[in-house]
């Protein structure tokens, strides 16, 4: 039943790869007739058609998120449709990879390393918008104080966009501390045991000091 769906969204993923969708100005037709004829209409239909596929897929993610369990595909083909030129096309990615993030809340070990690859490849993007949703999926999908999400966070703590920085050091903020870390760690020695039974100590004064004396407590 989704076929169909995934093979329109891989298909307008290469095209915003390829920078298709951008809005093309009409041209006038050869001959002299009238520039807003049906073939000046054709870019600007493909950029809505665009913009409905990944429409599409967050509907259905939102509210059938098991039919897109695992599927790492199209979670990849809408953080490329990120770098469209296309500003709808653009925000309705956006919204579908915020509603497709719920089909991947119980990733197997597999799905796991591929999604980890896929959120630290768009750490590094130039594009704000991918580090954005990026960090948004890591906090989501793999919640502090998973390591990989961690590091992410931290990297993206002080990032350009004021709204990915703040998230970032939000999630590093309510991370939960591991009772590993508050550990001493592998090999080192017992910390020494507290003596058993009262304890004798020397209290010096001044006065006492000079006179090399001491009292007992």
């Amino acid at each position: 039943m989704l076929a169909p769906l995934r093979r329109a969204l891989a298909a307008a993923a290469d095209r915003s790869r390829a920078d298709g969708d951008a809005r093309a100005q009409p041209a006038p037709r050869a001959g002299g007739g009238d520039a807003s004829g049906g073939e000046g209409l054709v870019p600007v239909l493909a950029g809505e058609g665009i913009a409905l596929t990944y429409m599409a897929v967050g509907e259905l993610a939102r509210r059938c998120p098991r039919a897109f369990e695992g599927d790492v595909e199209s979670a990849r083909a809408l953080f490329a449709a990120l770098s469209t030129r296309e500003l709808g096309a653009r925000m309705a990615a956006q919204e579908a990879l915020a509603s497709l993030a719920g089909a991947f809340a119980t990733p197997s070990a597999a799905v796991s390393r591929e999604l980890e690859a896929m959120l630290a490849s768009a750490q590094r993007s130039d594009n704000e918008s991918v580090r954005f949703c990026a960090l948004h999926w890591a906090v989501r999908v793999f919640p502090p104080p998973h390591l990989p999400t961690v590091l992410l966070c931290v990297l993206l703590a002080a990032d350009s966009k004021a709204e990915t920085g703040a998230q970032a050091r939000a999630a590093l903020a309510s991370t939960p501390q591991s009772p590993r870390a508050l550990a001493p760690p592998a090999g080192s020695p017992a910390p020494a045991a507290a003596p058993a039974g009262p304890t004798r100590c020397l209290l010096y004064t001044s006065d006492a000091a000079d006179e090399e004396d001491s009292v007992d407590l």
